[in-house]
């Protein structure tokens, strides 16, 4: 017990910066051009987002679970499982979310995505659009190569925080459990980033923080 005590946090983050980052690299140069499709399902979701319906909210179900399994299989378990051991343990995680986001489609109202009270609508649009469409740009803010963008259905962190940031607008009775991956995911990354003293995290922080108080004030609308 005394020498698991004796460990810190950066004991386990076996990597530098330059590795994590190259992964991603590595990554858009495997699945060119998926980058193009993922971001037409981005604007499928921003439209979903802002203008509802049962037949929406079913097909980003299945967009929503296809992003977890495909990030899952050809992110965690081909690249990261390389530099991180933990990432053999996290895979069955993404999987397990994707199935069960792919098996909302088969309700009649998916998602359960409404339309909020009008005051709250541009922050949930807004909310939504951070991670899916602009979480790339992040890459090249902070000095990186745009191959190493990270892309929403592609890359664990953007499909993560959009994933929350959408649930937070559903009136699902099991919302809470399936936050609860993409939560621990958004916990594990800031952990990391905060590990390889990346000025990312503060980025990531704030959406979440934007994501909570909109699921708060959304709930009590």
């Amino acid at each position: 017990m005394q020498e698991w005590l004796s460990y810190r946090l950066a004991d386990f983050v076996m990597f530098s910066p330059r590795v994590y980052y190259r992964q991603f690299e590595r990554l858009n140069e495997a699945v060119w051009p998926l980058q193009i499709l993922a971001l037409a399902f981005g604007l499928f979701l921003v439209r979903t987002v802002h203008a509802p319906s049962a037949m929406a909210s079913r097909t980003a179900a299945v967009v929503l679970g296809a992003a977890w399994l495909f990030v899952g299989w050809e992110y965690l378990w081909q690249d990261y499982a390389e530099i991180f051991l933990g990432a053999a343990y996290i895979t069955p995680l993404f999987i397990l979310e994707g199935v069960a986001l792919l098996g909302l489609a088969a309700y009649p109202d998916g998602l359960a995505l409404h339309k909020p009270a009008n005051p709250h609508l541009p922050v949930g649009v807004v909310t939504v659009t951070i991670p899916v469409l602009f979480y790339p740009l992040l890459a090249p803010m902070m000095g990186r190569s745009w191959h190493a963008a990270e892309v929403f259905g592609i890359a664990p962190d953007p499909t993560a925080l959009g994933t929350l940031a959408i649930m937070s607008l559903s009136r699902l009775r099991a919302r809470p459990l399936l936050m609860m991956v993409p939560t621990a995911w958004c916990v594990l990354s800031a952990l990391t980033l905060w590990t390889m003293d990346r000025p990312d995290i503060w980025f990531v922080a704030l959406i979440v923080l934007a994501i909570v108080i909109l699921a708060f004030f959304g709930r009590r609308a």
